[in-house]
């Protein structure tokens, strides 16, 4: 029962497993299913949430580009510093991270 469309709401709400499970058997009960019949354990739905995540992941590591160089760029206050610059891409959006090298 938990979808590309439930997931996200859920985790961005804070729900936690066992609030989720009755929300869950709730909203089906309301909707006429046979609440016996369903996978509604907190464990169930943490399960769905966690293939729901790997799968979410999997897809970011088809499409995320990373690439990085050493520069020496100018510091704020004491001259020039080494930095690992990292160029991240990820659904056509392109940010620009700087790491300080020791």
């Amino acid at each position: 029962m938990v979808s590309s469309n439930l997931a996200p709401v859920l985790n961005r709400t804070k729900v936690s497993n066992r609030r989720a499970s009755h929300i869950m058997k709730a909203a089906a009960a309301s909707l006429g299913h046979d609440t016996e019949t369903l996978a509604l354990s907190q464990e169930s739905i943490r399960h769905a949430w966690c293939s729901y995540c790997s799968a979410v992941a999997e897809d970011i590591k088809k499409t995320l580009t990373g690439h990085w160089d050493g520069k020496i760029i100018p510091d704020l206050t004491s001259g020039k510093v080494n930095h690992l610059a990292i160029l991240v891409s990820f659904d056509g959006v392109e940010n620009i991270l700087f790491c300080e090298k020791a």
